[in-house]
């Protein structure tokens, strides 16, 4: 049990870091940016390019970088081959929903999908724990 509580532990500290790193990473990756298309209603100069996108969106930002952060806890709290599964379920839904939201109007074009940017790596290891997890089941070290 100890671990598969320590390998979430470790993907919730990637997540975090993850987290961080989009949050200090400069708006250069929205679409007004990167193609010089300024200035927009959203986006006026290239000043605003050079900030954090952080200081662009404010503290509104934080709950979808802490989502993610906060699904991959909860098999640290509840370590159930379940749990895993459902995690790993919950993030890729969380993608699809962020794609599916990618042609409306946020300010950055690309802000649907720079969230399936920051969160895929999180998914992909989510649901590589909960296989690892699904093959400790089989020889009873989670017990």
């Amino acid at each position: 049990m100890i671990f598969v509580r320590i390998e979430w532990l470790i993907l919730v500290a990637l997540t975090v870091m993850l987290a961080i790193g989009t949050a200090i990473e400069p708006m250069w990756w929205t679409s007004e940016c990167q193609l010089g298309l300024l200035p927009t209603e959203l986006i006026s100069d290239w000043d605003d390019c050079t900030t954090s996108t952080y200081a662009f969106y404010g503290a509104g930002l934080l709950v979808p970088l802490a989502l993610p952060v906060a699904l991959c806890a909860i098999p640290i709290l509840a370590p159930r081959r379940l749990v895993a599964w459902g995690v790993a379920a919950t993030l890729v839904a969380l993608i699809v929903i962020a794609i599916l939201l990618g042609d409306r109007p946020f300010p950055g074009d690309g802000l649907p999908l720079a969230f399936v940017g920051y969160c895929l790596p999180s998914v992909f290891v989510a649901i590589l724990l909960a296989w690892f997890h699904r093959c400790l089941d089989g020889t009873g070290l989670t017990t």
